[in-house]
């Protein structure tokens, strides 16, 4: 198997134990629908187009998609529009990374601790903004940017650099950390920035080189907000 099918098929792991869904036999369906039949004078009737190994790393792109605008919007949103809608608005992002930050707890520190999931309700989150007299937020970290993992020092220094400049926006922060719930990576500290308007968040983000962040809107899941 080369190395290309070894991600593909991690990948697909991840994803179905994300959505909890057949990916495979969805996948299938949709190359039928299509117009991609297998070849049956190939082991295990396996499809003989190149096209096919770009439009399944496409479709697995989609499902994740699919599965964040579903869960922000609570309606479903049809598989070819997922794909359509990553095509126009492309991520160089692995797919698995983009299941790590899907299934990221956030932290949030303060008088009453607790964490949130993207694309979730978080009645804590909720009550948090209406408390504070705002309606938006986002979660952003200085760690690790561009996915690249750096020295705890290293690491330190930037989340000092992100609290520094967002004190210049006169909006109120509380702290807060990004972790895997498998514990297979360092948490990330992070700031809950409230108040924050998504233009801002985004040069934030982009500002700190990070993939990703989240957004927060009141009485909606938050949502993931890929920047590369």
């Amino acid at each position: 198997m080369s190395g290309a099918a070894k991600k593909r098929r991690e990948h697909l792991k991840i994803l179905e134990s994300l959505v909890g869904r057949d990916i495979r036999g969805e996948f299938h369906n949709l190359l039928g629908e299509i117009g991609f039949n297998p070849n049956p004078n190939m082991q295990g009737g396996s499809y003989n187009s190149s096209h096919v190994e770009t439009l399944w790393e496409v479709f697995m792109r989609a499902v994740l998609l699919e599965r964040t605008h579903s869960a922000v919007t609570n309606e479903p949103l049809d598989p070819l529009a997922a794909i359509v809608e990553y095509l126009v608005t492309p991520t160089d992002i692995a797919a698995s990374l983009i299941c790590s930050y899907l299934q990221a707890n956030f932290h949030v520190w303060g008088p009453t601790p607790f964490h949130f999931n993207v694309g979730k309700p978080s009645a804590d989150l909720h009550a948090l903004l209406e408390n504070n007299g705002t309606t938006t937020a986002a979660f952003i970290t200085a760690y690790n940017p561009l996915g690249q993992s750096l020295d705890t020092h290293s690491n330190e220094s930037k989340h000092r650099l992100l609290l520094a400049d967002i004190e210049t926006y006169g909006l109120e922060v509380i702290e807060g950390e990004g972790r895997d719930p498998k514990n297979e990576w360092p948490g990330e500290r992070s700031l809950l920035i409230l108040g924050i308007d998504k233009t801002t968040a985004i040069e934030i983000g982009n500002r700190y080189q990070q993939n990703a962040i989240v957004w927060i809107e009141w009485a909606k899941p938050s949502s993931l907000l890929m920047l590369r």
